[in-house]
């Protein structure tokens, strides 16, 4: 027998941080009307040392958690995928010093791999910039 929506004349959401929101949408997309509630601008009361950013799951990688990589990377094309004006893409560098050739190695290995599991995510693939080009870009840095 197929599950039937409950009926409710309006579902009640407190709170606009990613937790309202995404459970917002959730009911939304199942055709529940809703009402959020948010003290000030929805997205606005996050940490503020939240970057807002959708990430690729590249933190998970130093612990070898591939599977958490791939599905961050997957999250955040649906979330691109989605059209709604709320995600825009930027080019992030990451400065790497001067280091001995296994930690070098090993970041290099590790941007590779994360290339790898991003295949089919729709991203652009990591690169290696010259400091000569990083110079040109960010004048003053």
């Amino acid at each position: 027998m197929p599950a039937t929506k409950p009926k409710a004349e309006r579902i009640a959401i407190v709170g606009g941080g990613i937790n309202g929101i995404m459970t917002a949408w959730a009911l939304c997309d199942r055709g529940y009307s809703l009402d959020v509630y948010e003290r000030g601008d929805l997205m606005n009361e996050t940490s503020a040392a939240s970057s807002r950013m959708l990430h690729g799951g590249l933190r998970y990688l130093s612990k070898l958690r591939f599977h958490m990589v791939r599905d961050a990377l997957l999250e955040r094309k649906w979330w691109r995928d989605q059209n709604t004006g709320m995600v825009r893409e930027f080019l992030a560098h990451i400065p790497v010093r001067k280091g001995s050739l296994q930690e070098l190695f090993i970041f290099g290995a590790g941007v590779m791999l994360y290339s790898i599991l991003s295949l089919g995510s729709g991203f652009g693939h990591s690169r290696w910039v010259p400091l000569q080009t990083l110079r040109e870009r960010f004048p003053g840095a």
